[in-house]
């Protein structure tokens, strides 16, 4: 990754911008959403819809993975912000970094995947 690769991707963290190497290059995972933190950044593309940064804890299941818990900061439409999600909202679809599996990217127009579990070791 170059310079300016990296500078574009941290202006883009700052943002709330999509990781869009993560949504193209991803594996399609299910996060849950565990916490919206709103941040103090919002942004609006002329006359679309207004979003929000924010901060989410998510837990992230990838097929054939034990799910993991990491924080995604990215936008999300205000609208959403003014009153509890939606139940059918809680879980959303994801792409993960197949090198780094701490970047996600949330995807939600998309419907969530339905991933298959890690087979768990019994004792024997």
């Amino acid at each position: 990754m170059g310079l300016f690769d990296r500078i574009n991707r941290g202006l883009g963290g700052l943002i709330g911008a999509v990781d869009t190497e993560t949504v193209r290059i991803g594996r399609a995972a299910r996060a849950e959403l565990l916490e919206v933190v709103p941040l103090g950044t919002s942004v609006r593309h002329g006359d679309g819809v207004a979003e929000r940064v924010c901060e989410f804890l998510v837990e992230v299941t990838v097929e054939d993975a034990a799910p993991y818990r990491v924080r995604v900061r990215q936008r999300m439409a205000q609208v959403f912000l003014e009153r509890p999600l939606p139940r059918d909202m809680s879980v959303v679809a994801a792409w993960v970094h197949p090198r780094d599996p701490r970047r996600v990217a949330l995807d939600f127009d998309a419907p969530p995947p339905r991933p298959r579990a890690a087979p768990h070791l019994s004792a024997a």
